[in-house]
């Protein structure tokens, strides 16, 4: 008798948990959505992601042994123009005393390109169309990014750009990829244009000091948490967003508007 009551009791408690854990399942599956009515597309964090480092980890940047003079090259060089239509991944990475680079036909700026270069202040990039994964990530220096035709920047593309206050996004951007702007604690103002259509998931997370900022009607696909610890105190936001759902939309990206937080929103379009 008693094994048969421990038996049912288990097969109670399992049915509970089946039926809680799908229900959990479900909601967050829920998390990304289509709005037709608005024609956008919410995008949640991926599920089981790895982390961008467990992606790109650090210590296999590092496999291939320089020689003497490659690495003189790399502590030294200061200036850099390039003229090749291809730069390779990881071409100068950890160039730790270059300050300004010209790049005049390369379409690509492969990942990791510049990653960790600790000196970089300025970038010129006149006919490059994408800027790939970590392309510039931990360039702690980096103040002026000059982007005449980009209309993609990817993954943590200038994440911990440290000393990055401000930055002039082109006319040609349709995309901006998830933590492209993450962690550039110094960030003030950005202006997105008209012609960005996707801001990925967590863009501009934990840009403490980010102040004001736009959301277009362009935007068709927004990602969760894209303000994420961002002190915003204007928000420059189109009308298609005036709806009963604006505060589930606003918190979705990471707005947290209270007494403690206030936020002006300003109509645009």
């Amino acid at each position: 008798m008693n094994k048969r009551k421990i038996t049912l009791a288990l097969l109670i408690s399992t049915f509970s948990l089946f039926n809680t854990t799908n229900a959990f399942q479900s909601s967050k599956s829920s998390n990304s959505k289509s709005d037709a009515q608005f024609g956008i597309t919410f995008l949640d964090v991926p599920k089981k992601n790895k982390t961008f480092d467990d992606q790109f980890p650090m210590s296999s940047l590092d496999k291939n042994p320089i020689s003497q003079g490659e690495f003189d090259i790399m502590v030294s060089l200061t200036n850099l123009n390039i003229s090749d239509a291809n730069i390779p991944c990881k071409a100068y990475y950890h160039y730790s005393a270059l300050k300004e680079v010209k790049i005049g036909y390369a379409k690509k700026i492969a990942k990791n390109t510049f990653r960790c270069c600790g000196s970089l202040e300025t970038v010129h990039m006149n006919s490059a169309t994408k800027i790939g994964k970590a392309a510039f990530r931990s360039c702690y220096s980096l103040q002026n990014i000059y982007m005449d035709s980009v209309k993609k920047i990817g993954a943590h593309a200038f994440s911990d750009s440290l000393s990055l206050t401000q930055v002039n996004l082109p006319t040609s951007l349709i995309e901006i990829g998830e933590e492209a702007f993450s962690d550039c604690s110094l960030l003030e103002k950005v202006v997105i244009p008209s012609s960005v259509k996707k801001i990925d998931c967590r863009a501009f997370y934990c840009c403490c000091s980010l102040q004001e900022i736009n959301i277009p009607s362009s935007i068709e696909q927004i990602g969760r948490g894209i303000f994420d610890y961002c002190k915003l105190q204007n928000l420059y936001l189109s009308r298609k967003f005036d709806n009963e759902n604006l505060s589930e939309i606003l918190d979705f990206i990471g707005i947290k508007n209270n007494e403690n937080n206030p936020i002006r929103i300003i109509w645009i379009d």
